[in-house]
């Protein structure tokens, strides 16, 4: 009885969980910039029954995780913490071991920098994966932490709140870095451009980058 109490607590707090999800999912849905919750609904309805997710979305990946939430064994790949950077190599590796499975990596913009040599691999050895780059101009996640030692230290916030913390100034431009490494690549920028966008990268059986501008804003507390 213990057992099936609890299992049955936590089918209900599952369903409330979901259910909470959708209305987050609806209220966004044609926010501009885009909201990660309508770049990661729109991602699960391209998907191929057949399709392995690297999960390299940092501050993005609780989004990743409620909307697509794969399954199926071998399906969903993601670094465990400590470093950054293994999105990009990851994916043409998980690719060369499934070549007959669609790959698609999520990946934040901070952290695709960290190994972005890696598009020319895909491009010189003709690798058929699909990027997002979930573009929101800064190291999202490092904000957040930010605000959680300052509450934790009880630390005012300064006129500069996040020092170094923004990939601006000027702005990464991932087309175009994509495009000199032979990767081809389109910028999406408005939510509706969002299914067409990854519908042709996926159909296209190259390697493909889409960088999609995303929200980013954090408040400092």
């Amino acid at each position: 009885k213990i057992v099936r109490d609890r299992r049955e607590a936590m089918a209900v707090q599952k369903q409330e969980e979901r259910s909470k999800q959708e209305r987050r999912i609806r209220k966004a849905w044609d926010a501009s910039p885009i909201s990660t919750t309508r770049l990661m609904s729109e991602l699960n309805n391209c998907l191929p029954d057949d399709a392995v997710v690297f999960n390299e979305a940092i501050s993005a990946s609780i989004d990743l995780d409620r909307i697509i939430s794969p399954e199926k064994p071998g399906s969903y790949f993601a670094n465990h913490g400590g470093g950054i950077g293994q999105g990009l190599p990851g994916a043409i590796g998980i690719k060369l071991a499934r070549p007959d499975q669609t790959v698609v990596a999520v990946i934040g913009d901070g952290a695709a920098m960290y190994t972005i040599q890696a598009l020319w691999t895909a491009a010189h050895y003709d690798i058929p994966v699909t990027y997002i780059i979930n573009n929101n101009q800064g190291y999202r996640v490092l904000k957040y932490n930010m605000n959680r030692y300052r509450r934790r230290q009880k630390i005012t916030p300064r006129d500069e709140p996040f020092p170094h913390m923004d990939l601006t100034g000027p702005p990464l431009n991932f087309v175009d870095i994509a495009r000199g490494m032979g990767v081809m690549g389109k910028c999406v920028t408005e939510p509706d451009q969002i299914r067409p966008a990854i519908q042709e990268a996926l159909s296209s059986n190259k390697p493909c980058l889409l960088e999609v501008r995303t929200e980013g804003g954090v408040a400092a507390q």
